[in-house]
């Protein structure tokens, strides 16, 4: 269940005036988040981007606490850095690495200009491994991490019209799925840190090739995004097994990693 748990997370985020101080149009930010299972807190997310002229690099970072972290012993890194600019965000080199107390797995991969990708390599425990997703499935991709810089673009262009949808095709070195997101509203939530503008978005996943569990993606997951020019996820949630469900909480936002620019939240 745990590991349910922690890949549907890495799978794992109006009437009123957005927040002042994140309203500058930018396209770095930092954000911090808690994981949350069984109303306990299981772990910690650091999510962050910015801008390096006509690319951008992102880095997510988990790890488990407490109990949790006793009993599986989880971390993990993701970096990508894509093409920025005009037309859709492009992955160009993307790489994660996972750690628990059973093993450690690797992906490295590597796109040219034009979105076809010229090196994947994986790892485990150190030794190398191939990846069961055919060279045919694995060009016009885009890795995680540049598709959550595609959807906040696309949210951007499409958040009065809701309800909206789109697809994007996701390759992380292990595992190719369509990933279908949709925009179902446009309203404020009342967090406990007050009235905070937010696009409700389901995220859904369609496995391609690479699954041993193809159902486990099946898992939608809602996704509240802050309606600012930051658009970033706030809260992320996802049942896990039955009426068990897992979320993920952001309790700070910093708009180009300043101190000055950052906003706490409360739900």
């Amino acid at each position: 269940m745990m590991r349910s748990m922690f890949a549907a997370l890495a799978a794992l985020a109006a009437v009123t005036v957005p927040d002042p101080s994140l309203a500058a149009k930018t396209e770095d930010y930092r954000l911090e988040a808690e994981m949350r299972f069984l109303g306990m807190s299981v772990g910690r997310v650091e999510l962050e981007a910015a801008a390096n002229g006509d690319t951008r690099d992102q880095r997510l970072a988990m790890a488990t606490t407490g109990l949790v972290e006793r009993l599986t012993g989880f971390e993990g890194e993701l970096t990508a850095r894509s093409r920025a600019g005009q037309g859709a965000p492009a992955t160009l080199d993307f790489r994660s690495f996972t750690r628990t107390d059973r093993a450690t797995r690797e992906v490295q991969l590597r796109y040219d200009g034009a979105g076809r990708v010229t090196e994947v390599a994986t790892f485990k425990r150190g030794e190398p491994r191939g990846t069961e997703v055919p060279e045919a499935l694995r060009d016009g991709t885009i890795d995680p991490l540049t598709a959550l810089a595609a959807v906040r673009e696309w949210l951007n262009t499409v958040r009065d019209d809701a309800p909206a949808a789109t697809t994007l095709a996701i390759f992380d070195g292990r595992r190719r799925y369509d990933l279908r997101v949709r925009l179902v509203d446009r309203r404020v939530a009342e967090f406990a840190s007050g009235p905070t503008p937010i696009l409700e978005v389901r995220l859904e996943s369609e496995p391609i090739a690479g699954f041993d569990e193809p159902s486990d993606s099946r898992r939608p997951i809602t996704v509240l995004m802050s309606d600012d020019e930051l658009l970033v996820p706030l809260v992320m949630r996802t049942e896990v097994m039955g009426d068990l469900t897992a979320a993920l909480y952001t309790t700070r936002v910093c708009a180009e990693a300043s101190a000055e620019r950052c906003r706490e939240y409360r739900y």
